[in-house]
C-alpha cells in the first residue's frame, strides 16, 4: 500500500532512521563533527520525492539519534546539479576562503553539468565554504577546482593526510565507469595533482561511486595500522542492485596497495562471495565515514535502499532513508583482516519502553510465536544448532506474513527472506531471498542482534563481521516474533527484545534544539557572486522552476532542438486552444489529429494545417481514431484532451505504441491508474506528463520565486477558488459520472496548485461539499493542514460565480492574483502593512506555450519527467482527489482495479 495523505496514514515513516519530512533523498555526503554537532548532508531533490534536482540536503544532531531536518544546504541551479562529495574543518585556512576568525568548513563536491553550461555533459570537483558552522554555504568563485575533462568523474572524499611524504589534504574519487578510484593532493584544496590510482579490481558489475579511504587500527592495537578503501557500485551487489566492497591494505600517501584483491575485475560474477563486502543486503549503498568523529572513532552512514527499486518503494510524501549509525573497527578473524561493524553505541543508552527476556528456548520442527511486539524492536538473540538443517525468526509477521532471518550451518550461510514481508508488489525485483556467508564462532554458536524499524530490518551477525540491511513493508498489524526451525531441532540460550522509547517522529518535526543560526549571512548566486541577506529566510520551493526559464517572461517560441511531431487526441475546447499555442513553437509540427468522427478530424485539421487526420472506423476496421494515430510511424508526441475517463486508455495506447505523452489534467481519474500509466512510461523509457499548465505560467512562477526567497516570510495560511457556472444541460461531459464529470477533477487542481506551491502536500485534508442527483460533485471546498499550523482553503464550483483568486499570507506579508487564479496577468505583493506594489507578465498565446516548452525541452533533452510536473506530484495529488471523493461519496463509473 501507499501511505494515505487524506487519513495521514504514513505507516511506514521510519522512527529510528533518518528520513526528510517530504522530499527524495540518496547518497550521504559531507558527513562531519563540528563544535559538539554531527551534520548529516545527503543528496536530495528539494521539489519532490523523486531523484532529481540534485542539491545537498542538511539534518543535524547532538546524539546520532534525534535529528533536526535544516534548510536546504547547497541548492541546484540552471548550470549544474550538486553531485556527491564531502567536507573538512580547514583548521589553518589552508584555502583562504576563512573570515580571519573561525576556520572555515569547506565543502568538495561534484559539479555535474547541465545543458545550459559551457561545461555541458561533463563532471568536475568544486569548493563551497561556510563560515557559520555548515547551515550556508559561498560557491568559490574559481569553480571547478578539478576538471579531468570526464563524463563520470565524481564523489570526492577528502581528508588530511599526515605522514612521511609531509602534510597536505587527499582526495580520493571515481572514474565511475572505469572502475578506477583515482588519488590527487592539494597544499590548499584549490590546486589538486594526480597520485595515483585504484582499479578495477574484484567486484566490477556496476559504476564505481562514493569511495571512502581511512586508516584503522588492526585489533585495536594502533601500532598495527592499516588502511581500508572502501568503493561503492551499482548495479553489481552481492545479492543484486546497489552495494559497497572494501579493501584492507596500505596507503604511504601516494598510493593505495591492497592485500584483499581477490581478482582483477575482469570478471563481473565470479567470485562475489568470496569479496570483502561493507553489508550483505541489498538496501545499503553509497556508505561514507564522518570526518573529525570525536574519540578517534571512525563512524558510517549508508542509504538505505537499492537503485533497482528505489524510486518505487511505497512511501509518501517521503522516499528514502539512511541506515543507522555504524562504528566501524579492524579485526583478524581466521586469519583474515575484516571489518567489524555494531550501531553507534548511543543507540544502546537510551531509554527503553519495555525489555523481554528468554533463555533456553527449545526450537522444535515448525514456527512457535514468541512474542507479538511492536514495530521498532531490538533483538539480540543466541542460537546452538543442533539437528535442524535451518533456524532462524521470523519477524514483523502476522500470522501469515513475515520476514524470515535464518542460518543453514551446512551451508555457512545466513538468509534474509522477504518475499512474505508484506507489501513486495511494487516492483518486481524487489521480493528477494539474500544470502551471506557465516561460520559459527569457535563453540559452535550464532549471535544475531536486529535493529527492525517501520519499513526495515539491519542484522548484525557475529558481533558484527556480517551484517545484511534490507527494506520491508508490513502491514501495522504485523508486529509478532516468531523462532522456527526446519529439518530437526536448534537452541535459544538468551533472547532480548528491547522496544526503545522514542525518537519516533523527531526528523519529520524539527526538534530546534540547534537551531539554524540567525541575523545577517552572506548567501552566493550561481556565479559565486556573494551579496548580504539579512532578514530573509529562504523556504523551501514546492513546485520547481524548469531550468530554462530565465526570466520573469521567458521566450517559449524559438526551437531549442530537434522539431518534434505532434499528434492531437481529441478536437473539443481545450484541444483548440492548446493546438492554437502549439502552432507558435518553431519546433514544433503539427503532424496528426484525430476524432471520432470524420467532418471533426477533417476539420480541425484543416483549421491547423495538420498532415494526417485519424477517426473511428469501427464499421471498416474496427480501430478508433486515436488507435490509429499512435501508432503513425511520424507521430514523437501524443497531446491528449479527450474527458478524463479516458485518458488512461489513450495513454496507455500511446505508450505502448512508443510515444511520449501530454495528458491533459487531471492525467487519470483515480491513482491507481496514474501509478500504472507512470510505471509503463519509465518501463518504455518515454517521457510522460500531466497538462497542469498553470505551473509553467510567469505570473505563478514569479509568485512561487517570492513565496521561496522569503520576502513574504513564513507561509500561515492559503486561500483560494476557481469555478464557473456550468451549462445546465445535464447530459454534458461535466456532469457525468462516466466521463468523470464534477469540480473536482476539471477544477480542483488549479486552487491546489497554489497550496501545494507554498505549502506542499498537506498532512490531512477536510472535505465538504454539494454532490449531484446524478453522482458527481458541483461544489467542493477543502481545508488542508500541515506541520506548525498552517492551513489552505480551497473553494472549486460548477454552479455559481466567484472571484476565482488567490490569496498566500505569510508572516511577512502576502501574495494576491489580481486576476485568474490559474494564469494571473498580474500579482499584488504587500508587506511591512501598507507597502505593497503589483507585477504584470505578458504571455505569447493563451498561457501554454509554457508548458509546450517544458514538454519538448524535456523530450530532446531525453528526459522521462519534467521536475516541474513530477510524476509524483501526479500520483500524490490523485491519492488526495482519491480520499476527498471518499469523504464526499463520488465513484466515477469506471473506478475499477486495473487489469494485472
Amino acid at each position: 500500500m501507499t501511505a494515505n495523505p487524506i487519513n495521514d496514514d504514513d505507516i511506514f515513516r521510519p522512527a529510528i532512521h533518518y528520513t526528510a519530512k517530504n522530499t527524495w533523498l540518496n547518497d550521504p555526503n559531507g558527513l562531519i563533527y563540528h563544535e559538539g554537532i554531527y551534520h548529516l548532508y545527503y543528496q536530495n531533490n528539494p521539489f519532490g520525492n523523486v531523484w532529481g534536482n540534485m542539491s545537498w540536503g542538511h539534518a543535524t544532531s547532538v546524539d546520532l539519534i534525534s535529528w533536526d531536518e535544516q534548510p536546504v544546504a547547497i541548492l541546484c541551479d540552471a548550470e549544474e546539479d550538486i553531485y556527491s562529495g564531502s567536507i573538512v574543518i580547514d583548521e589553518y585556512n589552508t584555502s583562504g576562503l576563512g573570515n580571519g576568525q573561525t576556520a572555515p568548513l569547506v565543502a568538495i563536491y561534484t559539479s555535474a553539468y547541465k545543458d545550459s553550461s559551457a561545461r555541458r555533459g561533463t563532471q568536475a570537483q568544486s569548493l563551497a565554504w561556510s563560515s557559520d558552522g555548515g547551515y550556508t554555504w559561498t560557491k568559490h568563485q574559481g569553480n571547478p577546482v578539478l576538471d579531468r575533462n570526464s563524463a563520470d568523474f565524481r564523489d570526492p572524499k577528502v581528508f588530511r593526510y599526515n605522514g612521511p611524504p609531509g602534510s597536505y589534504w587527499v582526495m580520493v574519487a571515481v572514474e565511475a565507469e572505469e572502475h578506477r578510484v583515482v588519488i590527487y593532493r592539494s597544499d590548499n584544496l584549490r590546486d589538486w595533482h594526480y597520485l595515483s590510482s585504484f582499479g578495477p579490481a574484484n567486484a566490477t558489475g556496476g559504476v564505481w561511486e562514493c569511495p571512502d579511504l581511512f586508516p584503522l587500527p588492526l585489533d585495536g592495537d594502533k601500532e598495527q595500522t592499516k588502511w581500508i578503501l572502501t568503493v561503492n557500485l551499482n548495479p553489481g551487489g552481492p545479492n543484486g542492485g546497489s552495494g559497497g566492497q572494501y579493501f584492507v591494505g596500505h596507503f604511504d600517501g601516494v598510493a593505495f596497495t591492497s592485500e584483499t584483491t581477490v581478482t582483477d575485475g575482469s570478471s563481473q560474477t565470479a567470485g562475489l562471495d568470496t569479496y570483502h563486502w561493507l553489508d550483505w543486503g541489498r538496501d545499503y549503498y553509497a556508505a561514507v565515514s564522518f570526518h573529525n568523529a570525536p574519540d578517534g572513532r571512525r563512524l558510517m552512514v549508508g542509504w538505505m535502499n537499492n537503485w533497482q527499486y528505489g524510486a518505487d518503494i511505497p512511501t509518501w510524501p517521503w522516499r528514502s532513508s539512511m541506515s543507522l549509525v555504524r562504528e566501524i573497527s579492524l579485526v583478524t578473524e581466521q586469519g583474515q583482516h575484516r571489518l567489524s561493524q555494531r550501531v553507534a553505541d548511543e543507540y544502546r543508552t537510551g531509554n527503553a519502553l519495555s525489555v523481554n527476556t528468554w533463555s533456553d528456548l527449545a526450537m522444535d520442527e515448525g514456527k512457535r510465536h514468541l512474542h507479538t511486539g511492536a514495530p521498532v524492536e531490538t533483538i539480540e538473540v543466541t542460537f546452538i544448532p543442533e539437528s535442524a538443517e535451518e533456524f532462524g525468526l521470523i519477524i514483523r509477521g502476522n500470522g501469515t506474513d513475515g520476514t524470515r532471518i535464518g542460518i543453514r550451518p551446512s551451508e555457512n550461510l545466513l538468509i534474509m527472506d522477504r518475499t512474505n514481508s508484506g507489501n513486495t508488489e511494487f516492483h518486481d525485483s524487489f521480493a528477494s531471498t539474500d544470502t551471506a556467508p557465516l561460520k559459527p564462532a569457535s563453540d559452535g554458536s550464532y549471535n544475531l542482534t536486529l535493529f527492525i524499524d517501520h519499513c526495515s530490518v539491519e542484522v548484525f551477525a557475529q558481533d558484527g563481521q556480517i551484517t545484511m540491511t534490507g527494506l520491508i513493508f508490513p502491514g501495522p498489524d504485523s508486529t509478532s516474533l516468531s523462532l522456527y526451525a526446519k529439518g530437526g531441532t536448534a537452541t535459544a540460550p538468551s533472547l532480548k527484545v528491547t522496544r526503545p522509547a522514542g525518537p519516533s517522529m523527531r526528523n519529520a518535526e524539527p526538534l530546534q534544539s540547534h537551531p539554524r543560526p540567525t541575523g545577517p549571512h552572506a548567501v552566493a548566486d550561481s556565479s559565486g557572486h556573494v551579496k548580504a541577506v539579512a532578514e530573509l529566510t529562504p523556504q523551501l520551493r514546492h513546485i520547481a522552476k524548469p531550468d530554462w526559464y530565465t526570466t520573469d517572461n521567458p521566450e517559449t517560441l524559438t526551437a531549442t532542438g530537434t522539431a518534434l511531431r505532434w499528434g492531437v487526441v481529441a478536437t473539443g475546447g481545450i484541444a483548440h486552444t492548446v493546438t492554437a499555442d502549439l502552432a507558435l513553437l518553431e519546433d514544433a509540427v503539427l503532424q496528426a489529429v484525430s476524432s471520432r468522427t470524420q467532418a471533426n478530424a477533417e476539420e480541425f485539421a484543416a483549421e491547423f494545417g495538420f498532415v494526417r487526420a485519424y477517426y473511428d472506423r469501427i464499421e471498416d476496421d474496427g480501430e478508433t481514431g486515436y488507435e490509429q494515430l499512435v501508432q503513425d510511424a511520424e507521430v514523437d508526441v501524443v497531446y491528449i484532451a479527450t474527458p478524463h475517463a479516458y485518458h488512461y486508455e489513450v495513454a496507455k495506447a500511446a505508450l505502448n505504441a512508443g510515444k511520449h505523452v501530454l495528458c491533459e489534467k487531471a492525467l487519470t481519474i483515480n491513482a491507481a491508474e496514474a501509478r500504472a500509466l507512470v510505471d509503463l512510461a519509465r518501463e518504455r523509457g518515454l517521457f510522460l506528463m500531466e497538462a497542469v499548465w498553470a505551473r509553467f505560467v510567469p505570473g505563478i512562477q514569479r509568485a512561487l520565486d517570492i513565496i521561496a526567497s522569503g520576502e513574504i516570510g513564513t507561509v500561515r495560511w492559503v486561500r483560494a477558488d476557481l469555478g464557473f457556472p456550468a451549462p445546465e444541460d445535464l447530459s454534458a461531459r461535466v456532469w457525468a459520472p462516466a466521463d468523470g464529470g464534477g469540480a473536482l477533477l476539471d477544477v480542483t487542481v488549479y486552487p491546489l496548485l497554489w497550496a501545494w506551491g507554498a505549502l506542499g502536500a498537506p498532512n490531512a485534508v477536510r472535505a465538504s461539499g454539494i454532490v449531484t442527483d446524478f453522482g458527481v460533485d458541483s461544489q467542493n471546498a477543502l481545508t488542508l493542514e500541515y506541520d506548525g499550523g498552517a492551513q489552505a482553503q480551497l473553494i472549486s464550483y460548477l454552479s455559481s460565480f466567484g472571484p476565482r483568486t488567490a490569496v498566500v499570507s505569510g508572516t511577512k506579508g502576502m501574495i494576491e492574483t489580481v486576476d485568474l487564479v490559474n494564469n494571473p496577468r498580474t500579482i499584488r505583493i504587500s508587506t511591512g502593512g501598507d507597502t505593497s506594489r503589483e507585477e504584470s507578465f505578458d504571455q505569447p498565446g493563451s498561457g501554454y506555450t509554457y508548458q509546450l516548452r517544458e514538454v519538448t525541452r524535456c523530450i530532446q533533452a531525453g528526459q522521462l519527467e519534467s521536475a516541474t510536473m513530477p510524476w509524483a506530484d501526479s500520483v500524490a495529488i490523485l491519492e488526495l482527489f482519491d480520499g476527498v471523493r471518499s469523504q464526499l461519496g463520488v465513484v466515477y463509473a469506471n473506478d475499477r482495479p486495473l487489469p494485472v
